[in-house]
């Protein structure tokens, strides 16, 4: 996808976040959830925006617009219901200005197979996980999971779905 239109996508996905802030505050609750009780499920789904090689639409961010949104996404969007997936061969994204922001409320992170060179520079994992990646995440369909925010002693092994490009199409 061109990055002006993803940017455009996300952009839209940032109104959508308002829209839906407005519709609980309107309704007097807090979450989606107190929402769909109150209201029901008509008008307001789980959404679930995924974005693959993210760091090409931070590139070139000059006014943070696009960075200003995602940061938006992880502080407010699981009370509205709207999720963020980033998906990337790397964790760094140049040109962020404040990538902790950010990945502070992306609290959980999967590792699959890397370089050592790669492992070694990872701060989102503690030195367990990066060893742990460096062991176990060595073959396809192995990876390394760790949902508290790359704490200490959270990363687990793990396996996951893997389909050849024949499984895939079959």
């Amino acid at each position: 996808t061109p990055v002006d239109l993803a940017r455009g996508v996300l952009t839209d996905v940032g109104a959508e976040l308002s829209r839906r802030d407005t519709l609980l505050l309107g309704a007097g609750v807090d979450n989606i959830a107190d929402y769909w009780r109150l209201r029901g499920k008509q008008g307001m789904p789980r959404l679930i925006v995924v974005i693959d090689e993210y760091q090409a639409l931070l590139a070139d961010d000059r006014r943070d617009e696009a960075a200003g949104i995602l940061q938006r996404i992880t502080a407010q969007g699981r009370k509205v219901g709207l999720h963020l997936l980033l998906a990337s061969q790397r964790f760094q994204a140049s040109g962020l200005l404040n990538q902790s922001a950010l990945f502070d409320n992306i609290t959980t992170r999967i590792s699959l197979r890397q370089t050592t060179d790669a492992i070694d520079g990872l701060d989102e994992f503690d030195r367990a996980g990066r060893d742990l990646i460096r062991t176990h995440a060595t073959a396809r369909g192995k990876a390394v999971l760790n949902s508290h925010g790359g704490a200490e002693g959270a990363s687990v092994a793990g396996t996951i779905a893997f389909a050849s490009l024949d499984e895939a199409s079959a």
